[in-house]
């Protein structure tokens, strides 16, 4: 209910989309299928706040609440149903009492991440197939310039698939950070922030001139941001689904992957996967391209061959 209220509440108008990472992401009906369950859940929450904010005992109650002695819960993770487990993490060491399942995943994930994206994350959500999502990464509510992350360990059941899901997380990490896109000031309307923004708006932040997801967006996206942000506007749903469909069909070549098509913040976070996990590509598609860009960058060589001294 936080992210409806943070975007519906401030009479955000801009698109809507979903940094959880897919299991079915074998082919575009996987991915539309997925999405697809992404807004259906917003849209059900959508309502259920709506109702939420309009019920006066509600209210009276929050009110009531709210002036006790003025002590607040953490604020670290959310309360989702599908959240098995949450831990505290500082640095390399995840705290409370993990079972060590849990700290099986754990362990991979420190393999994987270089400390300087470990020092971001305040928490660990640990998910155990209950839902579609195998990961994600939103802002800690607390200090929105570090992160919690969530992960499915039934995933570690396809090792390959299980590396390859840490490490896209891992991209949103590297091009989402605070150093790359600043949050949105606590005293700032969210939706003014996102109007003024002459990057690209990636829902946590105005990205920085210069940075990674910034000049991904404008070479990558400039000449089809317009068309993509359209599909926001078509609130029939078969309509929606008939015209995203025909954005992949005719962009098909710009993209990684099907999911990477779900907006630049997925594209960017695919792409980096790729980067780290294959061979140097030989083609010239503007998905190749993509990967290429990359590979020019000193510090993303670097940091990839940090990454896969852990593989």
């Amino acid at each position: 209910m936080c992210i409806r209220d943070s975007l519906e509440d401030v009479g955000y108008e801009g698109s809507r989309h979903f940094d959880a990472h897919a299991y079915r992401t074998e082919d575009v009906e996987g991915v539309k299928d997925f999405a697809r369950g992404c807004m259906r859940t917003y849209l059900i929450l959508k309502e259920k706040a709506e109702r939420w904010n309009a019920d006066p005992e509600i209210q009276a109650l929050l009110a009531e609440i709210n002036a006790d002695d003025g002590e607040t819960d953490d604020g670290l993770f959310g309360q989702d149903p599908s959240v098995a487990a949450t831990y505290p993490v500082s640095g390399r060491t995840l705290g409370g009492d993990p079972i060590p399942r849990h700290l099986q995943a754990w362990n991979r994930i420190t393999e994987l991440v270089p400390d300087r994206y470990l020092n971001l994350l305040t928490g660990l959500e640990i998910l155990e197939g209950d839902g579609d999502a195998a990961a994600y990464v939103y802002p800690d509510d607390n200090d929105p310039t570090r992160w919690v992350m969530g992960i499915d360990v039934s995933g570690m059941d396809d090792a390959e698939e299980f590396t390859h899901t840490i490490v896209h997380e891992l991209g949103h990490l590297v091009t989402l950070n605070s150093d790359q896109v600043p949050p949105v000031p606590v005293n700032s309307r969210y939706d003014a922030v996102a109007e003024a923004c002459r990057t690209y708006f990636t829902g946590e932040g105005c990205a920085l001139d210069g940075s990674y997801m910034g000049l991904f967006a404008e070479r990558f996206w400039n000449d089809i941001l317009d068309e993509w942000l359209a599909l926001d506007e078509i609130t029939d749903e078969d309509a929606y689904w008939e015209a995203a469909d025909r954005f992949w069909s005719r962009h098909a070549d710009r993209f990684i992957s099907d999911y990477a098509a779900t907006n630049p913040g997925e594209d960017i976070a695919e792409t980096f996967a790729w980067f780290v996990l294959n061979d140097r590509p030989a083609g010239d598609t503007v998905a190749e391209q993509k990967v290429l860009n990359m590979w020019d960058q000193p510090e993303l060589v670097s940091l990839r061959e940090q990454i896969r001294s852990g593989l």
